[in-house]
């Protein structure tokens, strides 16, 4: 069972970080960017930190190199900002992205900013939507979350969703975009990853409860983080011989994130297969 308490309100995606010291390079990176209430979109590449601002006046390109960039970019158009830390970039934008939910509530907002401020953690702004078709990215038996007994999806703690139970359990099987959306968070052992459309729609994806145990192996990615990818395209190939040989798990989890601007799940079918409508999002 998961030590995380009911009243935790931190994204499992990420991992409790309650009562946590954030570190210091997360804070001083975060500094650097302007302050946690000045980043509107946390993104990378395999190399690169892509962040959207919204004052470039507060990004200082010179503090982002000294704490290990070689290279920072600046497109004042779009104020967008691409800093190259290298091979460590992925699970470095993991961190940040972990303790941005405590810095976001520490950290005071800017008294001249105006509006609402977008959640730290959504990278996509949120836009109105009403009704939202999720497709199936792969086939099988449909059960629910509470078959998982986990303490943490099964208990609701991330938010609605549902368990597919593969049919095959060998060769290789490709998992799809379960709409018009992107990647936008994918941890290096690519066992789980945020799936995120243009109006704030997020769905929490994981490949197998214990994948993680793989790192990787047997699960090779079809499409590039943060880039458009239509519905129904391929997403990931599994090999599940691989998993067999491990003895991993292979059921699919599909769960709104805490962020979601849709969280309700209706009209879900009562078998997936690839590609099909799986449920509608309200």
């Amino acid at each position: 069972m998961s030590n995380q308490n009911s009243t935790c309100t931190c994204k499992p995606f990420f991992g409790c970080v309650c009562n946590q010291e954030v570190p210091a390079k997360v804070i001083e990176i975060i500094n650097a960017f302007g302050g946690i209430h000045n980043i509107n979109a946390f993104s990378n590449s395999v190399s690169e930190l892509r962040y959207d601002v919204k004052d470039l006046t507060k990004v200082s390109s010179q503090n982002l190199k000294a704490l290990g960039a070689s290279r920072v970019e600046v497109f004042e158009a779009t104020k967008h900002i691409q800093a190259d830390f290298g091979s460590v970039t992925e699970e470095l934008n993991f961190e940040i992205r972990k303790y941005a939910q405590i810095l976001v509530k520490q950290e005071p907002k800017d008294t001249n900013t105006r509006g609402k401020l977008n959640n730290a953690q959504n990278s996509i702004k949120t836009a109105n939507l009403e009704h939202l078709n999720v497709l199936a990215p792969v086939s099988g038996e449909i059960l629910p979350l509470t078959s998982l007994n986990d303490g943490i999806f099964s208990e609701g703690l991330v938010g609605a969703g549902l368990v597919i139970k593969l049919k095959e359990n060998s060769g290789k099987l490709k998992l799809v975009a379960p709409f018009d959306g992107k990647i936008t968070m994918l941890p290096a052992s690519k066992n789980q990853f945020l799936f995120t459309n243009s109006h704030g729609v997020e769905l929490v994806i994981v490949i197998g409860l214990d994948s993680y145990k793989l790192n990787g192996i047997g699960i090779n990615l079809l499409a590039h983080v943060n880039s458009e990818v239509a519905a129904g395209q391929n997403l990931f190939e599994l090999d599940l011989d691989q998993f067999a040989n491990e003895k991993i798990d292979t059921r699919i989890i599909i769960c709104t994130s805490y962020s979601s601007s849709l969280t309700k799940i209706v009209n879900q079918a009562t078998e997936a297969k690839t590609g099909s409508s799986l449920f509608d999002l309200v």
